[in-house]
Order: structure tokens, then C-alpha cells, then sequence
């Protein structure tokens, strides 16, 4: 048979610094010494020579006795108290801030969720070439303004500019990360409304021809300006920003640049310049 010391009272148990184990708890040494002062007094009261008036003494200096310890008796009860109601406004601070960590958790579980909601339903208006034009002696883009997001874009605006340039208008400067590019647009378009998924608009840069000087060594007009674009020191150049806003009255925009070139006559996207916000 297994035994075990039992107790009613565990010593492990943290009781804030007083010795709940002995009878009356954190009042047990105020009885001890006031027993003792009362025997003390009785037997002063009975033994000190040249005393008179011996019960006069004894129930005035008890009466003293008595309010002193009780005095002594309500502080240490009034600390005990306290040190509870501490303990107790411990407790609920520590409550109150997991309610609050509790509240700012699911705070932000609300914020990412809506975040995560509006960024799948937003609207994402982007350019895409749809083809070079028609005619072999000019230059022109044919953009497709599209919505490939799940709700419609409102006050599609295109701002772009397009031309002829050594040069594309976006690069990044020198020992840096940061694209530096052309915002001198010259050309606005306003759409409007673009529905969802896949819906789009045709946007058509204007023509632009190669300008044909006479040539007077082979008695002839001749394009300008031709020989370098086959030569690769020219190139014709799309760029610009498509402005938008979204069902959730943000407003958005996407940045675009292609380029058209001998070694991409169907033109292709720059290696800067597109991006969407």
C-alpha cells in the first residue's frame, strides 16, 4: 500500500510572501504577542511592588493594549486586503491586455482579409499590343486596353506619347536601381468604362512615316532617317500611363512601353516601363 502525507495546505504554492499554513493565517504572531503582552500586564498588575490602585492600572493599560492590537490587527488586515485587490487588478490587467492583443489580432485578420478581398475583385486595366498597324511604310501601334480583373474599371484615361528615338524613354541611371523615364506625354484618350474579364478597348497611336527627302545622287525621294531604323539606331517607341478607378474608389494606374525595332517587327514590351499600381 502506497501512503501520502497529505496537507491542507501546499507549500509549493506561492501565497505572496505570508505563512498561510499556521493557524489565522498572516494574523498569527499579532495573537501571539498579544496574549503575551496581556499575560505580561496581568502579572504586573498582580506582582510589581509598591503599586496601588492595581485594577485601575490593569484595565486602563489593557484598554490601551486592546485598541493598539486592534489597530495593529485592522493595518495588517488593511494589507492584506490591499495586497489581494492587487493581485486582482493584476489579474484583470493581464486580461485586459489579452483582450486587447486579442482585439488588434483579429483587427488585423479583418484588414488582411479585406485587403486579400479587394485585391482579388479589383479591376486590372493593362496594355497589350494587339498589332503593328497595316500599311509597310509607317509606323503605328495598335494597343488593346484591357480589364482582366473581375469588376469594371471607371474613367479609363490613356496619357501616352510615341516616336521615333535612339533611346528608350525608360532606363534605369547610372550606379542606381532607380528607373528614371520620359513623362512627357502628348496624347490623352479618354475610354471610359471598361467591363470585367477580359474586356478590353482598341487604342491607335497615330501614324507615323518615314519622311522622304530627294536624293540627289540616286535622282530619287528617299525615306528619311529609314536606314538607320534598319540599321537598329532608331526605334519606334509606345509609351505611357493608363489611369483608372476601381468599384472601391481607388484610384489606380498602370505604366506601359513597347518598342518596335528590326529585331522585333511585331513590336514587344521595353525592359522597363511596365508596371501596374
Amino acid at each position: 500500500m502506497v501512503e501520502s502525507n497529505q496537507t491542507s495546505h501546499n507549500a509549493d504554492q506561492p501565497n505572496n510572501g505570508q505563512d498561510d499554513s499556521r493557524p489565522y493565517g498572516d494574523m498569527y504572531w499579532v495573537y501571539i504577542i498579544g496574549a503575551w503582552a496581556f499575560i505580561g500586564l496581568l502579572l504586573a498588575a498582580i506582582f510589581w511592588p509598591n503599586m496601588t490602585e492595581r485594577l485601575k492600572f490593569f484595565v486602563a493599560t489593557l484598554w490601551v493594549l486592546v485598541t493598539a492590537f486592534a489597530v495593529i490587527a485592522q493595518v495588517r488586515i488593511n494589507h492584506r486586503q490591499w495586497q489581494i485587490m492587487e493581485g486582482q487588478w493584476r489579474v484583470m490587467g493581464d486580461q485586459l491586455k489579452a483582450m486587447d492583443d486579442q482585439r488588434a489580432l483579429v483587427e488585423r485578420s479583418i484588414e488582411s482579409a479585406e485587403k486579400n478581398s479587394i485585391y482579388a475583385q479589383r479591376a486590372y486595366v493593362v496594355a497589350k499590343i494587339r498589332d503593328i498597324g497595316e500599311k509597310d511604310d509607317t509606323l503605328q501601334f495598335r494597343l488593346r486596353i484591357e480589364n482582366s480583373g473581375n469588376t469594371p474599371a471607371n474613367d479609363v484615361t490613356v496619357l501616352y506619347a510615341y516616336g521615333l528615338r535612339e533611346s528608350s524613354p525608360h532606363s534605369k541611371a547610372p550606379d542606381s536601381e532607380i528607373v528614371v523615364y520620359d513623362i512627357g506625354f502628348t496624347e490623352t484618350e479618354r475610354l471610359g468604362l471598361i467591363a470585367p474579364n477580359g474586356s478590353y478597348q482598341v487604342l491607335s497611336t497615330p501614324e507615323v512615316a518615314f519622311e522622304h527627302i530627294w536624293s540627289q545622287e540616286n535622282k530619287r525621294f528617299e525615306p528619311r532617317d529609314y536606314e538607320r531604323f534598319v540599321a537598329g539606331e532608331l526605334q519606334f517607341y509606345c509609351w505611357g500611363r493608363i489611369v483608372y478607378e476601381d468599384i472601391f474608389n481607388e484610384k489606380r494606374h498602370t505604366e506601359f512601353c513597347f518598342v518596335q525595332s528590326v529585331a522585333h517587327p511585331n513590336g514587344y514590351p521595353c525592359k522597363y516601363g511596365n508596371y501596374a499600381m
